[in-house]
């Protein structure tokens, strides 16, 4: 029986209600499958749409297991959506959403339908918010932003000429969540910040951020562009002392400092925007940040992508409890890019924004009863790493040279080999187990298992 078969009686998906939605043309004829895998502290549920993800959800909850000491599959209803204000319970929760798309060729000449992606995102929150019977009867105040350009140019459009008319309503808001994908993220990251500012929410209010392969730190170096003002912008991105990289980084950071709960979830093998950009590299660590990977069943490739999966998600999973990860992510992110050549709606990039797995966890994190998780409170002591400091070097060339390679072997054996915590050493014996059985077809993916070689064959675990 195969690797992912084995695990299919693992029920990976929730019948949803039925919402009526309008067809949109670009949506897939069917739903994308896939799995996001997003280890948090005391994470108590998880879920992914499609039979594909149980085994590496399995796996996953193994290495979370690992970690914490104890396994966490308690179920979460009975303590999620836990209020602190008591008129809740009296009178239907208000919840505001806004929905960011991203960037499209031509300024999306060639794709007018690409601005109906902001309701959609929208639309698949409120949709994974209804599951709960807490929010059936929520009142949800919907405001899909669309329109291109510079990202402060659309931050400055959306507030003056959109969101002026929704202000007395985000100020009697529960829950405000602002959703963006790719360079929709980065301004509604700029936007939500200078709403908080400017005080547009009350003291009581939930606030939460979902990026979706958020082009934080800009795109592949190599990707082909269209040479338009806004276009060259995102490469700047990449520019760790540039003024709009300086602002945005400055704005996640008052966002976690407010206790904003965040949820950066990127793709595995995504053909525009690297591991490190999507998941926001030199923030470090916070309680009330987390970081995941979604892995869709049309990049996966059984027996040639299960240990480098299984590395990444552990990687995160280590961030995610505040252990320096050694800016591992940054030298990985081009050895599993996708390939641009990808039909567009088959590619990594474009199904994360689709599948419901998303918003259901995205749901859970922000909306979910507190725990502790959504608090300035208690930094991660990871470094401020050179990775960010020099990531627009990080070119196709680069990542396949013997510098980047080793550069990455050292990474990894700060994380994994250096460090003697014992429950880090078991997520490494789980690695080297996959590791044996890796079976690498690209002459890329050869060379890595060559390096890594070293580290995490079985008999290296003798000289620990």
């Amino acid at each position: 029986m195969s690797w992912l078969n084995r695990l299919q009686r693992l029920r990976v998906s929730r019948p949803m209600k039925e919402l009526k939605l309008k067809p949109w043309r670009s949506i897939p004829p069917q739903t994308p499958q896939g799995v996001l895998l997003a280890p948090r502290v005391n994470q108590t549920h998880r879920e992914a749409s499609g039979p594909f993800a149980s085994r590496l959800l399995e796996e996953q909850q193994r290495l979370e297991a690992e970690l914490i000491g104890k396994p966490t599959f308690s179920s979460w209803f009975s303590s999620l959506f836990d209020r602190s204000r008591t008129d809740s319970l009296s009178r239907p929760l208000k919840v505001g959403l806004i929905g960011i798309h991203g960037w499209a060729l031509l300024g999306g000449a060639l794709d007018p339908a690409s601005t109906e992606s902001s309701d959609r995102y929208c639309q698949r929150f409120e949709q994974a918010l209804r599951q709960h019977p807490k929010f059936s009867n929520a009142q949800v105040l919907v405001i899909p932003l669309v329109g291109h350009g510079f990202i402060e140019r659309r931050v400055e459009k959306y507030i003056s000429d959109h969101l002026v008319n929704f202000k007395d309503a985000i100020q009697g808001l529960d829950f405000f969540i602002v959703i963006g994908h790719s360079q929709g993220a980065v301004v509604g990251t700029l936007l939500l910040h200078n709403l908080l500012e400017s005080q547009w929410t009350s003291p009581a209010c939930r606030v939460g951020f979902l990026s979706l392969s958020g082009v934080f730190l800009g795109p592949f170096a190599g990707t082909p562009t269209d040479f338009w003002p806004a276009t060259k912008e995102l490469f700047v991105l990449s520019q760790p002392y540039s003024a709009i990289s300086i602002k945005v980084k400055t704005a996640m950071v008052s966002l976690l400092d407010r206790g904003v709960q965040v949820a950066m979830f990127t793709s595995w093998r995504d053909e525009v925007v690297p591991l490190f950009s999507g998941t926001f590299q030199t923030i470090p660590s916070r309680k009330n940040l987390l970081r995941g990977i979604y892995v869709p069943v049309t990049s996966f490739q059984e027996g040639v992508d299960e240990f480098l999966v299984k590395l990444v998600s552990s990687l995160i999973l280590l961030q995610n409890h505040s252990i320096d990860i050694h800016d591992s992510l940054f030298h990985l992110s081009g050895l599993i890019r996708g390939s641009i050549l990808t039909a567009k709606a088959q590619r990594s990039h474009t199904l994360i924004h689709f599948d419901a797995g998303i918003y259901s966890e995205a749901v859970h994190w922000i909306c979910g009863k507190r725990s502790g998780h959504n608090s300035p409170e208690g930094t991660s002591s990871s470094r401020f790493g050179y990775g960010g400091l020099w990531s627009e070097k990080f070119s196709d060339a680069f990542f396949a040279s013997s510098l980047n390679l080793f550069l990455l072997k050292m990474s990894l054996e700060d994380t994994y080999d250096k460090t003697k915590r014992k429950e880090i050493l078991g997520i490494r014996k789980q690695l080297e187990e996959s590791f044996a059985v890796w079976q690498p077809k690209s002459h890329s993916d050869k060379v890595l298992r060559s390096w890594l070689g070293p580290l995490f064959q079985r008999a290296h675990v003798s000289k620990l």
